[in-house]
């Protein structure tokens, strides 16, 4: 699951995931160490691995020790049958932006591991996320392009 508000790198950390699933399949969720200035989910999770933690679900301790922060890029596998059943009994076709936290709040139950992603996330679902990733892309663009010189 990719949000069509996002941009992602090339890698974009989705390979990352993909590489966790075939390992040992089970539903993914990317995180991030650190909050960035956007609205993420703040998970509480538990290292099961060098680069796996098992997803306990949403935090109410947003400043405890075992904090993680969504990328909003998942893998469900068998976790989007439950999501199609799930989004048409709840009605949630009918509103006008999915929320996420509600809508995978019941997959915790069923494992969920997540996986510490290093590439940037660009969130461009508002103006001021727009306009950041943008500066963000083209100052990148700049510096690639002095140190071709």
């Amino acid at each position: 699951v990719l949000y069509p508000d996002e941009i992602h790198p090339s890698e974009g950390g989705i390979i990352q995931l993909r590489r966790a699933y075939e390992a040992s399949p089970a539903s993914y969720i990317g995180l991030t160490a650190n909050k960035q200035d956007r609205r993420q989910a703040v998970l509480e999770i538990e290292k099961i691995g060098e680069n796996i933690f098992h997803v306990n679900g949403f935090s109410k301790d947003k400043q405890g020790q075992h904090i993680g922060y969504g990328t909003g890029r998942y893998i469900l596998g068998s976790g989007i049958s439950y999501l199609r059943v799930h989004l048409s009994h709840a009605g949630i076709q009918e509103s006008k932006e999915l929320d996420d936290d509600k809508v995978f709040e019941p997959l915790w139950e069923k494992g969920v591991r997540g996986i510490v992603i290093c590439d940037p996330i660009y969130d461009v679902g508002s103006p001021i996320n727009w306009f950041h990733t943008m500066t963000e892309l083209y100052d990148a663009q700049v510096e690639r392009q002095d140190s071709c010189k």
